[in-house]
């Protein structure tokens, strides 16, 4: 699997993922998936990456940077949009996006790792639960209908 900053070729991709995935857990009169502005500029930001096997787009997540937590001197990197094709969602799947997130947090100086999943979605829930990751509790977006549970996790650079 390759994890790799999304371009814009990939939003048709991004948007189908997302009302698969997602469509079950919002009402009918919401919207579609996020605007299409709205992927364009985190994909102009380096904030969007897509997930492929092969060339077949499998699932999707964005990143931004929160604020210093009290407890370390970095910040959080936090992954939000977490949407992952359900017949992908294995093991393997969801430690190669913990070992990307972990590897990218590390590089920019971050200490704590914060995962932001539809709470609705018990199958991606019970994989980030197993990979020992705390559930830190749940909000809704202001711009959203769906809850999010958070995980998160403290960071620890491997010694030299």
């Amino acid at each position: 699997m390759d994890i790799k900053p999304a371009q814009e070729t990939d939003i048709i991709d991004i948007l189908y993922l997302w009302k698969r995935e997602m469509g079950p857990f919002t009402s009918q009169e919401g919207p579609a998936g996020p605007p299409y502005d709205s992927l364009r500029k985190s994909i102009a930001r380096g904030r969007l990456f897509i997930m492929k096997h092969h060339r077949i787009s499998i699932g999707t997540f964005s990143v931004g940077a929160g604020p210093p937590d009290g407890q370390t001197a970095g910040g959080r990197l936090e992954i939000s949009g977490v949407i992952i094709a359900s017949y992908w969602i294995n093991r393997q799947t969801i430690e190669e996006v913990l070992r990307f997130s972990k590897n990218m947090a590390l590089e920019q100086n971050h200490h704590t790792l914060v995962f932001h999943i539809p709470s609705q979605h018990e199958k991606l829930n019970t994989f980030y639960r197993d990979q020992g990751l705390d559930y830190t509790g749940q909000y809704t977006p202001a711009d959203s209908a769906i809850p999010f549970n958070l995980y998160q996790t403290q960071l620890h650079p491997d010694p030299a």
